[in-house]
């Protein structure tokens, strides 16, 4: 540890100082060989052997200990310490205190470097400021960093614009750029990466070559070596990340609070955000958690809330107390639950419980544990396959164990529990498969069909002018095989048998027409004078006969009489004048003249005469009637398979001499042509046709085209005749204007360089001063990129003047108004940047020059 020398002893070297005091003004020196050069420098201070001994004109320098600022012959140096900017020639306005700081600074200016040895092997670093022992010791050319620390910044050599704060914070940057550490020992590891950010003790600690990383928190980020565009803040916060050194993944993770985003090392483009919001495995990506203790389990999960755990991949859940482990899933509210079974599915609510796929829950204390199942309503169960249930305490259950499947129950405290089955209504349930249920017995319904206020005492209240009821219909098989299922317990069952057209109901044990007459229609029968009833007895008509019924009647002027008796019957009263009328059908309506009654004939057409005739064998048979055997009329051979030929002209048929001469009928052939006179076609051996209707009234198309203008990008034609056509020419013309343009530019900076060089020849030769014309005296220029437009690569000419000061630059920036691009400029005079059109899109882009902070001139480029 050096000491300091006591106060009076540095107040006695100041009064000895006095003694040395040069000719020039004020200037004062002490020890062997200081200031011994000096001519014409004036106000320096110089105490130490050998300090200033080059020193001849420099004025404002101040030096203190052996050989500090042995070397400068420049003004306003200050170097204290041993061998302090010892070699220090022509450097400016830098500032050295501490053993060997700036030692070996020759040209660097506007440093300002505090410590032992602090920024000892600085050349021609410039605007550094090291503070601290061997802070940016081995600093060489690198310029505009800050370094305060001990072994702050110690290997940095190259690297510019860094800042680092704390002790032994960025020791091993070496070539490293625009890196900020702020925290003992944060980013000391960095080497080759840029634009990183560690702010906290150990913040970043191992960033290598990495860039755009932000670190803020003690230990951040503490893993991460080679991966880029990641922000930890928050104590611990991606604390593995990177781990395993992978140079292809652990990019763009942001994780904020204590230990967020802890576990995981080669996962990326995950967001974490709450303390102790982590992961539970170490390769995970495209996750985004937030909340206090929440866990992200899977790739692709989004989650929000404390104390959570999402593991379902594509799964969203929000609420506190969640447990998410089924894909796809959504869970919203409260301590929601949803199974590792449960893909597709979606809960909401406070304490919702999904345990299978495809399943929908909405309300408070969901219960749902089979698939394709939806529960809406607080404390909604569901228990099967398919149940729909809707209402306070509605459900779906299997107290059996029977897996009924499909069922729906809507309303409060509705159940359901048969397949199939619904249960609608308070407390209505529906226990047997393939039953509907409306209100149940507790609070049964009046269901009104086309009416708003049913009949409060009917269970159903069917209204409507063009609708009726229409019963389960059955034919007398179906109905007899249906009684077959019924019982005592089926008592008044009603259905419709179509055959009989009539209703039935059960009558608890047989089928009951609705519809019966009750005239027991029997069957009478006479044979032999017995008269027989169908189903009943028989009567014996023999005493009644009188031996015969062989009686005429007849009638002779309206007096009825009948032979074998003398009475007659006069039926004069029964006479209405006449029985001359006609009877008439109009569309199935029978009527008479003479009587306003009708008879509606429709129910008696009970078929058409449409019917099919088919053959079978020999047998012709008639859809509805009977058949006609076919055989008698045959040839004998059962077959009319015969076959005709043509010989000279001859017809003739197999079975039969009989032929035909065809010769009267070939009058011609079909070798015809056409020709065209005049309007008229014809055909040989045949009549033409006029075609003037069809002409346009010319007798020909022969047209010319009368004039073609042009107006902007349009060409209008006219044709003789007809309605002029405009052609729009912008497709072709804007990419032979564009083009143009380009190339022009292109012309104008080839002129501009020719004349440039015209201007600098001499001998044969060309300088490599640029031209002093008007364009370069007034400051920096910018040049058109070539070629413009690109598809590969393009150059970019520019000047800065040298006595131009500050930083230099071109910035790219699309359509848009987006910085794509930063190229920092480091030299000046003509120069050329070469761009290549790697991750650009085709499109346009605008470039612009700027130096010392003031923008110069923008072009224009297009990327093809």
């Amino acid at each position: 540890m050096r000491k300091q020398l006591p106060f009076v002893v540095v107040f006695f070297l100041c009064l000895l100082g006095i003694t040395g005091l040069q000719a020039q003004t004020l200037n004062e020196t002490m020890g062997t060989g200081s200031g011994v050069s000096i001519t014409s420098g004036d106000f320096n201070t110089y105490y130490g052997d050998s300090t200033g001994s080059f020193t001849t004109s420099g004025s404002r320098n101040t030096l203190f200990g052996y050989s500090a600022g042995r070397s400068v012959t420049t003004s306003e140096l200050v170097a204290i310490g041993y061998l302090a900017g010892y070699s220090n020639t022509t450097g400016f306005d830098n500032t050295f205190v501490g053993y060997e700081a700036g030692r070996l600074t020759t040209t660097g200016g506007d440093n300002t470097f505090v410590g032992a040895e602090s920024g000892e092997n600085n050349t021609t670093g410039y605007d550094n400021t090291f503070v601290g022992e061997e802070s940016g010791a081995n600093n060489t050319t690198g310029y505009e960093n800050t370094f305060i620390g001990e072994d702050a910044g110690f290997s940095n050599t190259t690297g510019y614009k860094q800042t680092f704060v704390g002790n032994e914070v960025g020791i091993s940057s070496n070539v490293g750029y625009r890196n900020t550490g702020i925290g003992s020992e944060s980013m000391s590891d960095v080497d080759d990466g840029h634009h990183n950010t560690g702010v906290g003790d150990s913040a970043a600690i191992d960033i290598g070559d990495g860039i755009y990383n932000t670190m803020v928190g003690a230990a951040a980020g503490v893993a991460t070596e080679y991966a880029d565009y990641n922000t930890f803040i928050g104590a611990q916060a991606g604390w593995d990340n990177n781990r395993t050194n992978s140079l292809s993944n652990a990019n763009h993770n942001t994780y904020v609070g204590f230990s967020a985003g802890f576990t995981n090392r080669e996962g990326q483009y995950n967001v974490g955000m709450g303390s102790l919001a982590d992961f539970d495995n170490t390769n995970l990506s495209n996750a985004m958690f937030f909340g206090y203790n929440i866990t992200a389990s899977n790739n692709n999960v989004m989650g929000f809330g404390n104390n959570s755990f999402i593991d379902g991949q594509y799964s969203i859940s929000m609420g506190i107390n969640h447990d998410v482990r089924g894909d796809f899933s959504v869970m919203l509210g409260y301590q929601g639950n949803m199974q590792a079974l449960a893909d597709y599915s979606v809960g909401i609510g406070d304490q919702v419980d999904i345990e299978e796929n495809d399943v929908v829950g909405i309300g408070r204390s969901v219960d749902v544990d089979n698939q394709f199942a939806v529960a809406i309503g607080s404390t909604t169960v569901a228990q099967n396959d398919g149940a729909i249930v809707i209402g306070y305490q509605a459900s779906s259950t299997d107290p059996g164990a029977l897996l009924p499947t499909n069922n729906i129950a809507i309303g409060v405290a509705a159940n359901v529990q048969g397949t199939n089955s619904v249960a609608i209504g308070n407390a209505a349930t529906a226990v047997n498969d393939n039953t509907m249920v409306l209100g149940g017995a507790t609070n049964p319904l009046s269901v009104g069909i086309g009416t708003d206020t049913p009949n409060a005492n009917a269970a159903l209240d069917l209204t409507g002018a063009t609708k009726g009821l229409h019963l389960n219909r059955m034919t007398n098989a179906e109905r007899t095989a249906f009684a077959t299922s019924l019982g005592a317990t089926d008592e008044g069952m009603v259905v419709y048998d179509t055959e009989d057209d009539n209703t039935y109901y059960w009558d608890g044990t047989q089928w009951k027409g609705m519809m019966d007459t009750d005239t027991d229609t029997q069957d009478l029968s006479l044979a032999s004078d017995i008269l027989s009833l169908t189903d009943g007895g028989s009567v014996d008509l023999s005493p009644y006969l009188d031996n015969t019924d062989s009686q005429a009647i007849s009638v002779a002027a309206n007096i009825l009489s009948i032979t074998g008796d003398a009475g007659t019957v006069d039926l004069s009263p029964y006479l209405d004048n006449t029985d001359s009328q006609a009877i008439s059908v109009a569309a199935n309506i029978l009527s008479i003249t003479g009587d306003a009654g009708t008879v509606d004939l429709s129910p008696y057409l009970d078929n058409t005469d449409n019917q099919d005739l088919s053959l079978s064998g020999t047998t012709l048979n008639i859809s509805g009637g009977t058949g006609v055997d076919l055989s008698v009329i045959q040839d004998g051979t059962g077959t009319d398979a015969q076959a005709i030929s043509v010989a000279a002209n001859i017809l003739s048929i197999t079975g039969n001499a009989s032929t035909v001469d065809l010769s009267p009928y070939l009058d011609n052939t079909d070798s015809q042509n056409l020709s065209l006179s005049g309007t008229t076609l014809n055909i040989s051996g045949g009549t033409g046709v006029d075609l003037a209707t069809i002409q346009d009234g010319t007798g020909t198309d022969d047209q010319n085209l009368t004039s073609a203008t042009l107006s902007g990008n349009t060409l209008t034609v006219a044709i003789e005749g007809g309605t002029s056509v405009n052609v729009d020419l912008s497709p072709i013309l804007d990419p032979l204007e564009a083009e143009n343009v380009s190339q022009q530019a292109q012309i104008d900076d080839l002129l501009t360089r020719v004349a440039a060089i015209e201007v600098c020849a001499c001998d044969g030769t060309l300088s490599v001063v640029p031209p002093s014309n008007a364009s370069r005296n007034s400051g920096a220029i910018l040049y058109q990129n070539i070629p413009n437009p690109f598809n590969n690569t393009s150059a970019i000419r520019y000047f800065i003047p040298q006595e131009l000061t500050g930083d230099a630059s071109i910035v790219f920036v699309n359509t848009a108004g987006q910085i794509i691009s930063r190229v920092d400029l480091e030299q000046k005079g003509d120069q050329e940047l070469n761009i290549n059109t790697r991750n650009l899109s085709s499109g346009m882009y605008y470039y612009t020059l700027y130096v010392g902070g003031k923008k110069v001139d923008t072009k224009k480029m297009i990327v093809e």
